[in-house]
């Protein structure tokens, strides 16, 4: 599968993004050089390499139980924030 100058220009405009006709045959590129790539993939059999991994024995989980080793309360919290009231807490606004 190949994706055309026409693809590219929709795929843009799905997407509200401009795209220059420079950048139309750069994207072409990319974007067939990608699709190669999952033909590659896809052709590949796992039907083997799944038997091998199904047959090796189950792992036991290392993780240790989660407990609860202490509890804030809203009061110690906001004693350490710039700005706070009651129980919130005031951040700066980061996006703008």
């Amino acid at each position: 599968m190949t994706i055309t100058k026409k693809e590219i220009l929709k795929l843009g405009d799905l997407a509200k993004i401009g795209i220059s006709e420079n950048e139309v045959e750069d994207l072409r590129e990319q974007l067939n050089k990608i699709l190669k790539f999952v033909d590659k993939i896809n052709e590949q059999s796992l039907i083997n390499k799944l038997d091998s991994i199904e047959s090796s024995p189950p792992q036991k989980s290392r993780l240790r139980p989660d407990e609860i080793t202490e509890n804030l309360d809203s009061s110690s919290i906001s004693k350490n924030c710039p700005k706070s009231s009651e129980s919130l807490i005031t951040v700066p606004l980061v996006i703008e």
